[in-house]
């Protein structure tokens, strides 16, 4: 059995087997009894792998008095993917960006305040999600279009004319850019 901890979250590793699981409930239960937490059976679920058979997943599932789920969510955030990395499954990032983007009237700031928020805020969103797994070609690219619209002071709807080529922009300032940095 192996785990990550973060603050109150837990996840936790372990073979499929009945003996497994009620280690697992014991281990649960000394942590709770030293440390006056408790663990919640109706926010918790147990993913398995799709080799597991029918018989051996309700027997654990009774034993840990959880539910099964076939997806296991987000971890800090991040989606946990088990298997093929979709589009689909980073579409979260676009919505966010989009959202903040939203939020903001790019014809009452200066191309250097722009320039400023997309550094400080628009980067961020996806960095983040970046630190643990490789985001795809086409989210990126997204993310890069939605960057340059805005620095150019256009809309979801309105185009405006791009001032600079995309590769001068990301340039490091010393070498004449804006330094923005692209996704990729």
């Amino acid at each position: 059995m192996s785990s990550l901890f973060f603050a109150d979250d837990i996840v936790l590793f372990a073979k499929a087997t009945e003996a497994q699981a009620r280690l697992i409930r014991g281990c649960l239960a000394l942590f709770c009894a030293a440390s006056g937490q408790k663990s919640s059976a109706s926010k918790s679920r147990v993913y398995f792998s799709p080799n597991t058979n029918d018989s051996e997943v309700e027997k654990i599932c009774s034993v840990l008095g959880m539910e099964k789920t076939d997806d296991s969510g987000k971890y800090l955030g991040v989606p946990t993917i088990n298997g093929r990395i979709t589009k689909s499954q980073y579409q979260y990032v676009l919505e966010r960006i989009g959202k903040r983007l939203a939020g903001w009237k790019t014809s009452c700031l200066s191309l250097a305040g722009r320039v400023m928020l997309i550094q400080s805020t628009i980067e961020a969103i996806p960095s983040y999600t970046m630190q643990k797994i490789r985001l795809p070609r086409s989210i990126c690219d997204e993310v890069d279009r939605k960057v340059r619209r805005f620095l150019w002071g256009g809309t979801a709807n309105v185009r405006k004319v791009h001032l600079v080529n995309w590769n001068s922009v990301t340039k490091p300032k010393e070498l004449g850019g804006l330094g923005i940095r692209a996704m990729r």
